[in-house]
């Protein structure tokens, strides 16, 4: 499996965990998962198929469940706040402040601060 820090949707990161935890163990799966968690399990499957988001709510159970080092812990809570963001920002058809950014940069490295 990834690191976390190779990650930019924490979604696609669960997905990759799930998977490798049921390659380790037959008995587990994304139901499992979502029992582990206090969570519906079809909502679960809508968060990973990129549907829906994990509430703020939902952050501390899977920070204990995915016994993240702290700073990765911290990653991934960024990655749930920033996929909500950027989804939020393209439903309002912004598309959001760091897309134009990436967009005006043309690929190159940069502040994004101004």
């Amino acid at each position: 499996m990834r690191a976390l820090s190779e990650f930019l949707d924490y979604r696609e990161f669960l997905r990759e965990f799930c998977e490798s935890r049921s390659e380790g163990s037959p008995l587990f799966s994304c139901v499992n998962l979502a029992g582990l968690v206090g969570m519906d399990p079809e909502r679960l499957a809508r968060v990973l198929q990129g549907l829906e988001h994990l509430s703020e709510r939902q952050l501390p159970r899977f920070r204990e469940l995915l016994d993240l080092e702290e700073s990765s812990a911290d990653y991934f809570e960024l990655l749930v706040r920033y996929g909500r963001w950027v989804d939020g920002e393209t439903a309002r058809g912004g598309g959001g402040a760091f897309e134009r950014e990436r967009k005006e940069s043309d690929g190159r490295c940069g502040s994004v601060v101004r």
